[in-house]
């Protein structure tokens, strides 16, 4: 069995990050469950007390869960994201050495490089992710890390 989690905080980016999973690990991925956390809390707690074999990580999201406030303000839930997710990377690893992380920030390379680096990044964007998702996959498949 395959344990994805994603960590995303906002509903357009998570639906187009479940469909690539829907649409391409089934092919790579055998028995793949997957678990969602919309906050960096969430995320925290889920990677403490559970294994994860992939983690799908955004890096600008807030620390408590705000899908209520995404659904009546957007304008107020965006005041809430901080660039605080790429800093579980290294309590994934930490955590689970072997846990692939792959970062789905869509800031620059100047921007994160203040960040642990993820394994490999992609694109969240209806599309681009079932491209990017499905050429990480192969590269894992073959044993390439970055």
């Amino acid at each position: 069995m395959t344990k994805i989690l994603i960590i995303e905080d906002q509903k357009g980016p998570l639906m187009a990050l479940e469909y690539a999973l829907n649409e391409i690990a089934q092919n790579y991925l055998p028995n793949l469950t997957q678990d969602v956390a919309r906050c960096y809390n969430e995320g925290e707690a889920m990677i403490k007390t559970r294994g994860y074999d992939l983690v799908l990580l955004d890096n600008r999201m807030s620390y408590e869960n705000q899908v209520e406030l995404e659904k009546r303000d957007f304008r107020q839930f965006c005041s809430k994201l901080e660039d605080i997710g790429y800093n579980l990377i290294p309590f994934i690893r930490k955590t689970s050495p072997t846990t692939i992380v792959i970062g789905t920030s869509s800031m620059s390379d100047d921007e994160l490089r203040r960040f642990e680096r993820p394994d490999f990044i992609m694109r969240k964007s209806w599309g681009d992710a079932a491209v990017d998702l499905e050429s990480i996959l192969k590269q894992i498949n073959e044993g390439v890390k970055k």
